[in-house]
């Protein structure tokens, strides 16, 4: 008998998992910043992209869901070089919701920003690189900080407003 339920216990449990992380009671995508749109979106190989994360759901849906899906963000920053558009194809049902989300414990961020690289120290407290080609752009960060751009006359903390602008 012990055995008997044994099996059944283990039979069970295996059909709680498939292909895209279903467990009892949901389906997982998951997506991770080093992972790959070819993947299946599974723990072990993660999607790159939310578009990609996106495009999977709408497939599971095409199927038809016959549970809640939760697309996973593992810990990273998505740069998105378009919006993500969702439409009504993304919708979940009341029974069966479609949630996107960070893992636990993940710090996720979205950005639309494009990463600037190749900095290097110029005299005094000057950094300098190029800018990339084709990206016209007003902010920036450094780490958490947002960033004052090089202008001409030099940005005065005393004047935030207009101290800095040369104005014609």
């Amino acid at each position: 008998m012990k055995i008997a339920l044994t099996l059944l216990f283990l039979l069970l449990l295996g059909l709680g998992v498939s292909a895209y992380g279903q467990t009892a009671g949901k389906t997982e995508v998951f997506v991770a910043p080093g992972g790959d749109d070819d993947n299946p979106g599974t723990a072990e190989k993660p999607l790159a992209t939310l578009q990609g994360a996106r495009d999977t759901v709408r497939r599971l849906k095409q199927r038809g869901l016959t549970q809640p899906v939760d697309v996973v963000l593992r810990e990273g920053t998505y740069y998105l070089t378009e919006p993500l558009v969702l439409d009504p194809r993304d919708s979940g049902t009341e029974a069966y919701p479609i949630t996107y989300r960070a893992a636990e414990g993940a710090r996720v961020v979205i950005s639309g920003g494009v990463p600037i690289e190749g900095w290097s120290r110029r005299e005094g407290n000057v950094w300098a690189t190029k800018a990339p080609t084709g990206h016209e752009f007003r902010l920036m960060r450094v780490g958490e900080e947002w960033a004052i751009r090089a202008r001409y006359p030099n940005y005065d903390p005393k004047n935030p407003y207009t101290g800095g602008w040369l104005f014609a």
